[in-house]
């Protein structure tokens, strides 16, 4: 059923850009027992239903360097849902996280899947619902830097990634803490995985709600390289919404995350610094802070990507009051050669900054130093202060929807209950 695709009219486009979240939240474990949390000690494949109510202890711990594959099972628990260590090689498939609440004052959810030291990882069409911390976390790398060891994590759907604190009794904070935690957690993080040919990371759905989690940058590459015959693929993602956990309170306590950035830590030598990347054909919308930026690192090419903001949430809310929509800037101020030989090109760009007294202003590309090679990157038009709109966001939707159907891409897995809307 393409419930989600072109026949949707434009008013129920609307709702689902306030509610697709939500439904799915409720499905992930619908009519399903659960068992205990396992400890996977040899290879093979695996199907099954297992909870934590632990924090402190995940819900499938993976303890074998021989590959292991999870397939068409449901992993639900307040702490990390997958947590594998050095040397494993792990493949996840048409399988569905469900992040709950720690329910411990202070403390917020672990990752779906957190890999240490891992030699490779492949996550495809599964669900993310609710999880927390850094979500899809790759660790430091461990494998031979061989096309056999490598990571992809494709045609995937996470909703409301949650990085709050939890106030011990059912909710969570809305304190400075637990916004700064939010701030902080990621869907999807590469993390000190450096020169590592095939790393691809493309046709993922991201979709963050208002007041139902926190979320910094949705997809960051920190410290994390591909290689120069070889470069890391970020393409044809969907991101939409980026706010801390309390979106209204924007202007009292700004938000700095991205739907994706380029990120790491101050060093003087190029090859422990983010690198050879090329970012293309992805969707950032309805956004906080920068859509799609390169903040640090080398040899990166962003290109015929989309970015749009209106500002608001559908309510009136406003959400931002600074950045741009597309970044380009050192922000580590690091040497020539960490920083550098990076282009910008071909990108389309809207964004809606509030400066206050009622007054909006457009930016749509914030380029604090110049790209080394930057040329057609254009401005959402019609070039005013009013727009781009929620409507104009509504259609960007519309546009990730029929560039699924074109590509013949379906996102997701096919376990959650039939009431939640399928991408087909």
């Amino acid at each position: 059923m393409a419930l989600l695709h072109v026949a949707k009219s434009f008013c129920g486009l609307l709702a689902t850009l306030a509610g697709v979240g939500s439904a799915s939240a409720q499905n992930c474990d619908y009519g399903v027992s659960f068992s205990g949390p396992i400890v996977i000690t040899q290879g093979g494949t695996y199907s099954g239903n297992w909870q934590s109510t632990d924090p402190s202890v995940p819900a499938v711990n993976i303890q074998t360097t021989e590959a292991v594959m999870i397939v068409d099972s449901r992993i639900k628990g307040p702490g990390d849902l997958i947590d594998s260590g050095v040397g494993s090689t792990l493949t996840v498939l048409q399988s569905c996280f469900a992040g709950t609440n720690p329910n411990k004052m202070g403390q917020g959810k672990g990752s779906p899947i957190h890999s240490y030291q891992a030699a490779s990882l492949r996550v495809e069409n599964c669900d993310f619902v609710g999880g927390g911390f850094y979500g899809i976390w790759f660790q430091q790398y461990g494998g031979n830097h061989s096309l056999d060891n490598t990571i992809t994590i494709l045609r995937n759907r996470v909703y409301n990634v949650d990085g709050r604190l939890s106030d011990g009794n059912g909710g969570y904070l809305e304190t400075l803490t637990s916004q700064q935690a939010a701030a902080v957690s990621h869907a999807i993080i590469l993390d000190h995985v450096l020169g590592v040919p095939g790393i691809e990371i493309g046709w993922n759905e991201i979709i963050n709600e208002p007041y139902e989690g926190g979320v910094g940058d949705s997809i960051n590459i920190y410290d994390s390289s591909g290689t120069s015959a070889s470069p890391m693929q970020i393409h044809d993602n969907y991101i939409q919404g980026g706010y801390d956990s309390v979106p209204s309170n924007a202007r009292g306590l700004p938000y700095y995350g991205s739907a994706f950035t380029t990120d790491g830590s101050p060093n003087i030598d190029p090859s422990l610094a983010t690198a050879f990347l090329k970012i293309h054909d992805n969707q950032a919308v309805n956004f906080g802070n920068v859509g799609i930026g390169i903040a640090l690192g080398h040899d990166i090419e962003m290109y015929s990507n989309r970015t749009l903001s209106s500002g608001l949430l559908k309510d009136g809310t406003i959400i931002t009051d600074f950045a741009a929509g597309i970044g380009y800037t050192n922000y580590l101020n690091d040497p020539s050669g960490v920083f550098g030989n990076n282009s910008v090109h071909d990108n389309l760009s809207g964004r809606r900054n509030y400066q206050g007294g009622g007054v909006w202003q457009r930016d749509d590309y914030s380029f604090s130093v110049p790209p080394t090679i930057s040329f057609n990157n254009v401005s959402w038009t019609p070039a005013t202060s009013g727009a781009p709109t929620l409507g104009d966001e509504a259609n960007e939707l519309l546009i990730w929807h029929k560039k699924l159907t074109a590509g013949g891409v379906t996102v997701g897995s096919t376990i959650l209950h039939p009431s939640r809307p399928q991408n087909k």
